[in-house]
């Protein structure tokens, strides 16, 4: 949380999560803090900025919320909070997607088949807006809100869940803020963040 100085201090640029835990959370290529809206925190794509954070424990039902803004159209499908993928699971994501659909929900590899249990926006995130984005699992369902209101599943794609409804195991206990997933392919696009929260 950007705006929290047990968070965050532009003085150090040190960037603390404000669970109980107190993990560390790292910049890999740096951000740019601004105090506008009482703190934010943005991410260039041209410089592959993004944050990450390890020891994340695994949670089996969760809510993952951020107020965001998206300064330009996205390349790519970039999170705003995932676990990381390594070989065969995503635990949790939020996720956007380069047409400005989310989605939330979770992934594994089972027997070389991928399998998904997830929920799709029909709404997109407009940009140069901020917008408050939740996404919940509650052990039966994925669930996303924009600004507080339930979206609509997307008619394409909207949720499935062919992965069931138990997170799987994450193949590491690292999580992204502000890129895609995978460690080595990941795509960071040019956001603004006010707060990012996963509990």
């Amino acid at each position: 949380d950007f705006s929290n100085s047990a968070s965050y201090s532009p003085i150090t640029q040190a960037i603390a999560d404000i669970s109980g835990a107190k993990k560390t959370i790292t910049a890999p290529n740096g951000g740019t803090y601004s105090n506008d809206f009482s703190g934010i925190y943005t991410l260039s794509s041209t410089s592959s900025q993004y944050l990450t954070a390890t020891a994340f424990s695994m949670l089996p039902k969760w809510t993952i919320e951020t107020y965001i803004r998206i300064n330009q159209t996205p390349t790519a499908q970039f999170c705003p909070f995932a676990s990381e993928y390594a070989s065969s699971s995503i635990s949790m994501l939020l996720c956007v997607d380069a047409a400005r659909t989310v989605f939330t929900g979770f992934f594994n590899r089972v027997g070389g088949l991928d399998k998904w249990s997830f929920k799709r926006s029909a709404e997109t995130i407009p940009l140069n807006t901020w917008v408050h984005i939740v996404g919940t699992f509650d052990g039966s369902a994925a669930n996303l809100y924009f600004d507080g209101i339930s979206t609509t599943a997307n008619s394409a794609d909207g949720g499935r869940y062919d992965a069931g409804y138990v997170p799987p195991t994450p193949n590491t206990n690292r999580v992204f803020i502000g890129k895609d997933y995978p460690t080595a392919v990941g795509t960071t696009p040019n956001i603004s963040l006010g707060f990012v929260r996963a509990y």
